[in-house]
């Protein structure tokens, strides 16, 4: 009964740790995807824009 439960406490910090690092990688790639997302925004306005002066 102790061997399992000590087991089952590692494997719950385990999960824990694998938690808190995925957090700290979005936190990480936030700026990245803002950064993606601006751009898709800018391509998107300047083919509107080539769309409504080529017509």
């Amino acid at each position: 009964m102790y061997n399992t439960n000590r087991s089952l406490k590692i494997v719950n910090k385990n999960v824990q740790n694998i938690f808190f690092y995925s957090i700290i990688d979005n936190r990480k790639m936030l700026p990245l995807r803002k950064l993606a997302l601006t751009l898709l925004d800018i391509i998107k306005s300047r083919a509107f824009q080539f769309l409504v002066s080529y017509f």
